[in-house]
C-alpha cells in the first residue's frame, strides 16, 4: 500500500496546474486521479482473475464443476470489488490528508461498500460450496449442506449488525451485549429458523429423509419425491407435478412413511381382501372334489389336504358327520391361492405369501391375500396385482363360492325373491356374529 501511495504522489505532483494545495479543487483533482487509478486496477484484476484464472481452473477436471458454480455466483467478480474497495479506503487520505466532512462521508460509504462486498463474497462462496456438494452423490445428504445454509443466514445477520455499527457509530461489543439481553425475544423471532436448522440436521444426520426419497406424510396429505431439503423448507414433488412445501420440523415431529427402502429392494407389498359371501361357504362334497381334481395345480394339494384331514379324524376317532373334520370349499380356495402365488413368476418368493381370514364384517368374510411383487415400479406392480386378483375372482365360482356385494338398486331389480331373502339372511347372520363378538 505504501508503494501505491508513493506512485500516486509522484503522479499527482506531476500535475502542476497552479491549483492551491489544500483547496477543494485540489482535493477533487487528487480524488479523481485515485478513482481513475482504481478503475485501471479493477480492469487489470478482472482480466487476471475472471478471464485468466477462471479459464485456467476450468481446464482442470476436478475444478470444472466448481468453476461453473463460482461463475454463476460471481465469486471472482465480488473478490475484485472487495480488493478495490479496500485499496480505496487505504488511499482516501491522499486527497484528504487533514480529514474533513468529505473524508468522513466518503470513508463511511467506502466502508459500507467494503462490508457489502465482503459478506456478498462470503455468501457466494457458501452458495458455491453448497451447489457443488449437491452435485456430488456422496455429499448430497451430508448434514454440512444444511449447515452451509445456516452459515449463510448467520453471515447476513452479521452484515446487518456491521452496517448498523457503521451508520450509527456503535461499537460491535455494545451491539452483541444488547443482543444477549434480547436473546429471549430473538429466540421467539427466529423460532422457526432454529427449529428448521435442528430438524434439517436430524433429517440428514439420522438418515431419515434424503433428496430423491419417496415419502408420505399422512397428517399433511403429502405424497411424492423429495427434491430439496433446506434450512427452513422441504420441497416434495407430488405425482401430479404439484409442489408441497413443508417445514423440516414437521418431518421430525410427525410420522413419515419413507418408501426408499422398498424402491431399493425392488419388491413391493400387495395386500388386498376378497369378501366372501358366508352363505356360500360349505363342506366340499365328492362332486366338487372330483371337479377340482382335474386342475393340475390343485390335485397334489387336495390329496395332501384330504390326507391330513383323514389322519386327524383317525387320531381323534371322529366318525359322525357332526364332529369329524372335513374340507371346506373355502379351505380349498385358500390352498389354491397359495399354490397359484407359488407358481407365479411375478411374485417375489424371497418373501412369504399368505392367504388368511380376517374378522367377519357386515360385508362378509374378508379373505386377505398378501404377497410381494418382483418390482417396485408402481405401474408394473398395479398390473401384476390386477391380473392376480382378476384371476382369483374369476375362478372363485369354480369352488362354489360367491363374492359378497352390497344390495343396490341394480341387483335388487334382477334379484328373485329367494335370492333377496338369502342376501338379507346373510346380512342378518353377519350382524348377529358382530353382536356375539361384542358380548
Amino acid at each position: 500500500m505504501d508503494d501505491i501511495r508513493a506512485l500516486l504522489l509522484r503522479i499527482i505532483t506531476g500535475f502542476d496546474l497552479g491549483i492551491e494545495h489544500g483547496s477543494l479543487a485540489y482535493e477533487m483533482l487528487v480524488l479523481g486521479i485515485v478513482v481513475v487509478f482504481l478503475v485501471i486496477v479493477d480492469f487489470i484484476l478482472r482480466l487476471i482473475f475472471i478471464k485468466g484464472l477462471r479459464g485456467l481452473l476450468g481446464k482442470i477436471p476436478w475444478f470444472s464443476s466448481s468453476t461453473a458454480d463460482a461463475r454463476s455466483n460471481k465469486v471472482l467478480s465480488k473478490l475484485v470489488s472487495l480488493i478495490v474497495s479496500s485499496i480505496f479506503i487505504g488511499l482516501l487520505t491522499l486527497p484528504f490528508p487533514n480529514g474533513g466532512a468529505w473524508y468522513v462521508g466518503l470513508l463511511l460509504v467506502a466502508r459500507l461498500c467494503q462490508t457489502f462486498f465482503f459478506f456478498s463474497l462470503l455468501t457466494a462462496v457458501i452458495d458455491t460450496g453448497r451447489a457443488w456438494m449437491l452435485k456430488q452423490p456422496q455429499y448430497r445428504d451430508n448434514p454440512m449442506v444444511a449447515l452451509l445454509q445456516a452459515f449463510k443466514v448467520l453471515a447476513i445477520f452479521l452484515a446487518v449488525l456491521v452496517v448498523i455499527s457503521l451508520l450509527f457509530r456503535i461499537d460491535m461489543s455494545t451491539i452483541f451485549g444488547s443482543l444477549a439481553a434480547l436473546s429471549a425475544v430473538l429466540m421467539l423471532i427466529f423460532k422457526d429458523t432454529i427449529l428448521g436448522f435442528v430438524a434439517s440436521i436430524q433429517l440428514t444426520g439420522s438418515d431419515m429423509v434424503h433428496v430423491g426419497d419417496w415419502i408420505t406424510v399422512p397428517g399433511k396429505s403429502v405424497d411424492g419425491n423429495v427434491v430439496e431439503i433446506s434450512l427452513t423448507t422441504v420441497k416434495v414433488m407430488g405425482f401430479d407435478n404439484s409442489m408441497y412445501t413443508i417445514p423440516p420440523y414437521d418431518l421430525v415431529s410427525n410420522p413419515v412413511q419413507n418408501w426408499s427402502n422398498m424402491q431399493r429392494s425392488n419388491a413391493r407389498l400387495c395386500a388386498r381382501s376378497i369378501y366372501i359371501d358366508i352363505s356360500s361357504i360349505r363342506y366340499a362334497d365328492d362332486q366338487l372334489i372330483k371337479r377340482l381334481r382335474q386342475s393340475g395345480l390343485l390335485s397334489q394339494v387336495m390329496d395332501q389336504l384330504i390326507a391330513e384331514v383323514e389322519d386327524e379324524n383317525k387320531k381323534q376317532s371322529l366318525t359322525d358327520d357332526l364332529t369329524r373334520v372335513r374340507v371346506t370349499n373355502l379351505g380349498l380356495f385358500r390352498n389354491y391361492v397359495l399354490k397359484f402365488l407359488e407358481q407365479s413368476d411375478a411374485v417375489d418368493h424371497n418373501y412369504d405369501a399368505m392367504c388368511f381370514q380376517k374378522p367377519m364384517t357386515e360385508m362378509g368374510l374378508p379373505l386377505l391375500v398378501r404377497f410381494f411383487t418382483k418390482t417396485s415400479n408402481w405401474g408394473m406392480h398395479e398390473t401384476i396385482a390386477a391380473n392376480t386378483f382378476e384371476h382369483l375372482m374369476a375362478v372363485i365360482s369354480l369352488f362354489d363360492l360367491k363374492i359378497y356385494q352390497k344390495v343396490s338398486s341394480s341387483n335388487l331389480a334382477s334379484a328373485t325373491e329367494s335370492e333377496l331373502k338369502e342376501m338379507l339372511a346373510t346380512k342378518q347372520a353377519a350382524a348377529d356374529s358382530d353382536s356375539e363378538e361384542a358380548k
